[in-house]
Formats: structure tokens, C-alpha cells, sequence
């Protein structure tokens, strides 16, 4: 009725706001989380997952024809709504790892990350990515999986290179660390 929820489940409004019969029937006030952690098929997982990762990767497109392919600026909502994902449903987390198209997320964040690196502005969008990259980071899976061989060409400022994805990942990080704002 009068109050508002976000993303991470805090609340705004009164007491006197909702109609309070709600509040002890479902455990969690927060619809968006309570659905959220009830996914569970495979089918599901790779649905949510696919249609991140093709607007995550949209950015990175590159065609011989200026304006053919319309860019979409919501990255940074993608990325909140990709971390809240991993951090509210753990198996939605698990599947994100056991497939190789973690490697498809890795490589916008990196492109994202690095394009914010010396605008102060853009701090929000380094902390969320780093978020991801800490959460993923905690699971053996992801570590295996940056052992694959980095063939994808993104438009960024680095040095060409042959390797795997971790010194994809190693050389973002180097850039950031060295040319980035100073705070």
C-alpha cells in the first residue's frame, strides 16, 4: 500500500502504512526474495542466466556499421540484481559456477570495471562488481573455471595478450590498481 521495498529487503513507510496481517503469514515481508530463493530448476536458472549475461554483453558488441546495434545503459542494475541473485539463492549461485558461462559474466564485469576505473562518479559500479567477483571468488568452481584460454576481444585499453581468463582477470585488476582514481 504505502510502503516501498528494494532490492536488498529493507523497507520504507510507517507503521501505519500496511494493513499488518501480512507480516507473519510468509516469513520474509520482501516478495522480490521470498520468490526469489524458491527457484530452483535448471531450466529456470539457465533462463535468468542467458538473458544476463546477452544484456551484460551488450555494450561489448561490435559491428562494422555505426548505430546497427541499439546499446543499453542498465548495466549497473544488472549487476545489483546479478549479485542479489547469487547472495539471496545459493543453488541459483552453484549453477552460475558449474557452467562455463560464468566466464560470459566475468568479462563485462572486467569491461565495466575497468571503463570506471578513474571516474570518481562511478564508484557504485566498482564496489558492486568487485561485490560479485568477492562472492564468486569464495567457491573452488570459479577458480577452475578461470583456467580456460581467454579468446575473447574486448574493446578495452590493455595489452594484447595470449592466456587463460585468470590473466584476463590479473591484468584488469593491475590496471585498475595502477591507473585508477586514487582513492
Amino acid at each position: 500500500p504505502g510502503s516501498h521495498v528494494s532490492v536488498d529487503g529493507t523497507a520504507s513507510g510507517t507503521a501505519m502504512d500496511g494493513d499488518g496481517d501480512h507480516a507473519a503469514d510468509s516469513g520474509s515481508d520482501n516478495l522480490f526474495v521470498n520468490y526469489m530463493s524458491r527457484i530452483h530448476r535448471d531450466e529456470d536458472f539457465q533462463f535468468i542466466l542467458k538473458g544476463i549475461t546477452r544484456l551484460l554483453n551488450n555494450p561489448l558488441i561490435q559491428t562494422y556499421l555505426p548505430g546497427s546495434c541499439k546499446k543499453i545503459q542498465i548495466h549497473q542494475e544488472l549487476l545489483v540484481l546479478f549479485w542479489k541473485m547469487c547472495d539471496i539463492n545459493k543453488k541459483f549461485m552453484f549453477y552460475v559456477l558449474k557452467s562455463s558461462d560464468v566466464l560470459d559474466i566475468l568479462v563485462p564485469i572486467l569491461y565495466f570495471l575497468n571503463d570506471a576505473r578513474a571516474d570518481q562518479s562511478r564508484v557504485g559500479l566498482m564496489h558492486i562488481g568487485v561485490f560479485i567477483l568477492l562472492l564468486l571468488s569464495g567457491e573452488r568452481n570459479f577458480g577452475v573455471r578461470l583456467n580456460k584460454p581467454y579468446t575473447v576481444r574486448v574493446p578495452m585499453d590493455i595489452p594484447v595478450f595470449t592466456g587463460t581468463h585468470a590473466d584476463f582477470l590479473i591484468i584488469v585488476f593491475h590496471k585498475i590498481i595502477t591507473t585508477g582514481h586514487q582513492r
